[in-house]
């Protein structure tokens, strides 16, 4: 069952998938293109209008809750994407090469700082690769890479 808190709850997931195909035609006319818009059109247009248009509105989600709600939601449409783009990068450039860029960016970003390491366990990147490593779509992480302090990722 999918949420309902803020949803009407008389809306069945069929009834969510069309506001949003129909929201996807909007999205499309009002950027003037030819090609489908995607999500990510869409989230383009509402980072526009929550910086630029409907700052106080965003401001006064606050008070009512409804910020945490839609903060948490972004939070996951981000995670998947990122795992979408890892999956096509391990695809396509190969394992070896994915993960030789990830390392290179875990020594340059989050090793290098003090802060991000120690709290290794909430980064989302870290955790999808141990999920991949998990799943055997990355055989092996690099010896490099390793926790700061007690494993808080338990996967079995």
């Amino acid at each position: 069952m999918y949420s309902k808190y803020p949803r009407n709850p008389s809306q069945s997931f069929y009834d969510v998938e069309n506001d949003y195909l129909n929201d996807l035609k909007m999205v499309r006319n009002e950027l003037k293109c030819t090609a489908p818009a995607t999500i990510i059109d869409l989230l383009y247009l509402f980072r526009v209008w929550a910086n630029y248009i409907g700052n106080d509105t965003v401001v006064n989600l606050r008070s009512g809750g409804l910020l945490l709600f839609l903060e948490r939601n972004l939070y996951s449409l981000i995670f998947f994407f990122g795992g979408l783009c890892e999956l096509l990068a391990i695809g396509f450039l190969g394992e070896d090469e994915f993960l030789k860029v990830f390392k290179k960016f875990y020594e340059s970003f989050i090793h290098e700082k003090k802060d991000l390491y120690e709290n290794w366990f909430y980064i989302p990147l870290i955790n999808r690769i141990r999920i991949y490593e998990h799943l055997g779509l990355v055989s092996k992480l690099p010896n490099e890479i390793k926790p700061p302090n007690k494993d808080l990722l338990k996967l079995y």
